[in-house]
């Protein structure tokens, strides 16, 4: 059942079919839009003493303010794999990666962001250190 089909199927006295669910991103801001979230409940539950509360990478999601309705439950961090004979001395930082990218063109690749989450992430970690 998709977010779309619960939300057309309707709200009944037992509820609907879905007892928990991962919502993230336009889900997220479709759902705050029409109402259809329990809250504000983030900051009363005990493992919310856990997170800030006030850093943009934790009240918002993907430029919407989660206003308690959401509950971050986990931090994502990339690796890179390298061939330590290609490169011997791999960048260790969002800018000395893009100097590395710009000095060896061709030599760095990543999956369409579009159907990938890993390399939309990668993006988001060049927008996050970029940002002003």
């Amino acid at each position: 059942c998709t977010v779309d089909e619960e939300i057309k199927a309707g709200k009944t006295e037992t509820g609907g079919s879905v007892d928990m669910i991962w919502i993230n991103g336009a889900n997220f801001a479709k759902m705050k839009e029409l109402g259809f979230l329990y809250g504000p409940f983030a900051t009363i539950l005990p493992s919310s003493a856990n997170f800030d509360f006030t850093d943009s990478a934790i009240n918002l999601d993907k430029g919407v303010s989660i206003d308690g309705l959401e509950m971050p439950y986990n931090t994502a961090q990339s690796v890179f794999i390298h061939n330590e004979i290609q490169v011997p001395n791999p960048p260790k930082t969002i800018p000395d990666l893009v100097a590395w990218i710009k000095a060896n063109p061709g030599r760095f690749t990543y999956a369409n962001p579009n159907k990938d989450f890993m390399s939309a992430a990668l993006i988001r970690h060049f927008f996050y250190h970029y940002a002003e």
